[in-house]
């Protein structure tokens, strides 16, 4: 079944459920869960072990994105402080590809 399938009524039906549901866990994670010692070192745990099987992924990630990464920085640095012609004059390459993945409109 794709998603013509279904009408209108049905597709904001579901969009609700899953808005409610969302809310919902929030508040139970803030009412029960938040200032619990057991919860939060078996939440720390889960986390240092998914950090410790995927480290080579974040790694490879991290190396994927290396060059996004480093033009985002420096057009971030060189708008904030207003001088994005002195950018585009130092990086002409990192402005290059900040147009090609359509984060600049030029």
């Amino acid at each position: 079944m794709s998603l013509e399938d279904y009408t209108e009524e049905y597709i904001k039906k579901l969009i609700t459920n899953h808005q409610k549901k969302l809310e919902n866990d929030r508040h139970i994670y803030l009412t029960k869960h938040k200032n619990d010692e057991a919860f939060q070192e078996k939440n720390r745990e889960r986390a240092n072990d998914y950090y410790k099987r995927n480290k080579e992924k974040v790694k490879n990630r991290m190396d994927k994105n290396k060059v996004k990464n480093s033009a985002l920085s420096s057009y971030r640095y060189y708008k904030k402080t207003d001088r994005i012609d002195l950018f585009k004059k130092k990086h002409p390459e990192r402005y290059k590809y900040l147009v090609e993945i359509d984060y600049i409109k030029s």
